[in-house]
């Protein structure tokens, strides 16, 4: 690899690194719940992205080179911090409702009615892939899988005996996506030094028929109807298009900031941000009462508390000298 590839993949590293932050801040934006239905649906709709950013992402890194063993000690730096907790926020929820139950904390922790559903999926759906990770066409049919299960879902409404979150098959396109991305990388910067300006013009000219259209219609905003997922892509999409395009175009060097370490570590925030960053966060908001500033507010705040959170445990386990213990928690050092 040349200077100028390695430079400019440095540089859609950190595009990516910042991606990552706006998609867990619209997580947040999915998980805030408010009275008013209009201030519901805006923040509803900027929460569609976010699951489909990180799973493009997913895709676009996942390497499956090595031994089975190797496979699997990977994912057991995801799997142990899920577990963990997933048994911590269960006995959170617990204590507040006095109620406990084995089998409670296992359906908490698949993610049946609970956000840890992610994790799951995205296990399930590397696994898939662990063969056939290289292969395009293995991508395709996998995006149009996801496709036939999203129609299915919004038309049908099957009972699977699992929620419509915790079906891999309406995520795995996703994934599927990152993948050609990543199998496609070169291809990809070569329209952009040739095209950018008419990528550009379409995705600007497709935002601004579509999403408008989408947003005030009468259709319910949920991942899982076909027009969502029209938007999801356009917008999952179309970021990581314009990473590509900045990467490419520009030579900036951007420092290490704190955006940058709330990218690195979604995954932590992404398990403190439910109960801690947005619970914490409406304790603030709820003074302010329900009006336009609070739906930016709140959501920004549960991530920034997540963040701050997640520092504090680093602070904890430093001055006990068990830092090396991080992985366990899904931290990665701040």
């Amino acid at each position: 690899m040349n200077e100028f590839n390695k430079s400019r993949d440095e540089r859609l590293s950190i595009n990516f690194y910042l991606l990552r932050s706006v998609a867990i801040l619209s997580v947040a934006f999915a998980h805030c719940v408010y009275s008013n239905t209009e201030y519901q649906r805006i923040t509803s709709f900027v929460g569609l992205f976010g699951v489909p950013i990180f799973l493009v992402l997913s895709g676009y890194y996942f390497n499956a080179e090595g031994s089975i063993s190797l496979f699997i000690k990977k994912k057991l730096k995801v799997i142990i911090p899920w577990i963990v907790w997933g048994i911590l926020t269960y006995s959170f929820m617990a204590v507040r409702s006095k109620g406990f139950s084995i089998y409670n904390l296992f359906l908490w922790i698949v993610g049946y009615k609970t956000w840890l559903y992610y994790i799951p999926v995205l296990i399930i759906t590397q696994c898939i892939f662990w063969k056939f990770y290289k292969s395009n066409i293995f991508s395709i049919i996998m995006v149009i899988t996801t496709i036939i299960s999203i129609v299915v879902t919004y038309a049908l409404e099957p009972n699977i005996g699992i929620t419509n979150y915790q079906n891999p098959l309406n995520w795995v396109g996703f994934f599927a996506s990152g993948r050609l991305v990543q199998n496609n990388k070169e291809r990809i910067y070569s329209i952009i030094s040739k095209s950018k300006g008419l990528l550009w013009m379409s995705y600007l000219t497709l935002s601004v028929v579509f999403i408008p259209i989408y947003y005030f219609s009468t259709i319910e905003i949920s991942y899982f109807n076909i027009y969502s997922f029209l938007i999801e892509t356009l917008g999952s999409i179309g970021l990581v298009s314009i990473c590509f395009i900045l990467a490419q175009s520009s030579n900036r060097r951007i420092q290490d900031n704190h955006i940058m370490k709330i990218g690195k570590n979604t995954l932590i925030i992404y398990f403190l941000h439910m109960q801690f960053g947005i619970g914490i966060a409406e304790l603030f908001t709820n003074l302010l009462g329900e009006n336009p500033l609070v739906i930016i507010i709140q959501p920004v705040l549960a991530v920034l508390i997540s963040y701050m959170i997640s520092k504090l445990i680093i602070l904890i386990l430093g001055l006990i000298k068990l830092k090396n213990y991080l992985w366990i928690l899904g931290i990665k050092d701040i």
